[in-house]
């Protein structure tokens, strides 16, 4: 995988009872998964990343910061786009 700064990574889990998404998924940048998640088969050809966290507001650990509400999905990916629209004026 090829981080980059515009690239990020959009965690969700689907519940088939509720017929929905969770309440609380994970926005992270694909810099901060890279350095963050697991790796399983490292250096091999099928090297994997996994990210592991509990979708919940009173998570600690070191995804919890990116855990967000999925009704604030659409305001966090607009904040990005004006974010890194700066840097391209």
């Amino acid at each position: 995988m090829n981080p980059h700064h515009t690239l990020f990574i959009v965690g969700a889990y689907y519940n088939p009872q509720k017929m929905d998404i969770d309440d609380y998924l994970v926005f992270i940048p694909s810099k901060v998964f890279i350095e963050r998640a697991n790796v399983v088969n490292r250096g091999k050809k099928n090297e994997l990343y996994v990210l592991n966290t509990p979708l919940r507001p009173d998570t600690h650990n070191r995804f919890s910061e990116f855990i967000i509400r999925k009704d604030n999905l659409v305001a966090k990916i607009f904040e990005k786009f004006n974010e890194i629209e700066k840097y391209y004026k």
